[in-house]
């Protein structure tokens, strides 16, 4: 199994002669549901079903024992459908404003640092919008691997994204960053994953084991001259001989993409 690390051609490249991946300092990064701002004032929400038949069943419940013996509960739902408007006035004049609302506690998250993984190397819009508009590169990076694993006085944690819109503000020892571990249900086709670090010094890194980079996967606009680049690296730095170098290229039948192994012309 790998994990793929998309980018901008050059900076890969920079990064595999570096030998380290930066990674995305989440205070920097655009979260307006970590930020939690701007939000919707829930006196001004709609009311849901469950909510309106909660606060029915409450009134229901305050009525003289002699009404209760003569209406079922239903019945009185269908007679309270012409106060609507009203009971739902009522039940919005009881919610104290957005200070009620589920809201993640942004402190604990500013001083961490992240890097976006995914489950393909061969994503349509992954290679769209963070592979340079296909000119770019993916990296392939071994998972299970040592450089995921927390270290003595580098805490990590290397987790796949969960998609919905259920919203959990309150860690967990399985799920300690759950603002940084969710994204709403139309994401769900990245199949994101994280690798969240606190910020130690300037930056943090991810710094590249010899064996973590597999392959080397290039955008299906990448120029000659990156590709040469690429092929330099793989055949000349000692670290990175090993590394299968692909290419991006479109299916034949279908709308998706496929990889094929860019032969090495060099030594």
């Amino acid at each position: 199994m790998w994990l793929s690390y998309y980018g901008e051609g050059e900076s890969v490249l920079n990064q595999l002669k570096q030998g380290k991946i930066p990674l995305i300092s989440v205070a920097n990064m655009a979260q307006p549901f970590l930020r939690n701002q701007p939000m919707a004032d829930t006196r001004k929400g709609g009311i849901s079903h469950d909510r309106y038949r909660s606060e029915l069943a409450k009134q229901y419940e305050r009525l003289p024992a002699h009404l209760k013996m003569m209406v079922d509960f239903e019945y009185f739902v269908q007679q309270s459908e012409a106060k609507r408007a009203d009971i739902e006035k009522h039940i919005r004049a009881q919610r104290s404003g957005p200070e009620d609302a589920l809201t993640y506690p942004w402190d604990q998250y500013r001083n961490l640092a992240l890097l976006r993984l995914f489950s393909q190397s061969t994503h349509y819009n992954l290679w769209q919008y963070l592979g340079a508009q296909h000119q770019g590169v993916c990296l392939e990076l071994a998972q299970p691997h040592n450089s995921w694993q927390s270290k003595k006085g580098s805490p990590a944690k290397l987790a796949a994204v969960n998609y919905g819109e259920e919203k959990v503000v309150k860690g967990s020892k399985d799920n300690p960053f759950p603002g940084l571990l969710a994204m709403p249900k139309e994401c769900a086709c990245e199949q994101e994953w994280r690798f969240i670090k606190p910020i130690q010094g300037d930056q943090a890194f991810l710094p590249i084991a010899r064996d973590l980079v597999l392959a080397i996967v290039l955008g299906c606009h990448r120029s000659e001259a990156l590709a040469a680049q690429f092929e330099q690296l793989i055949t000349q730095d000692m670290r990175y001989r090993q590394v299968k170098l692909f290419q991006a290229v479109i299916d034949p039948y279908r709308l998706t993409f496929k990889k094929e192994v860019i032969p090495l012309t060099t030594p």
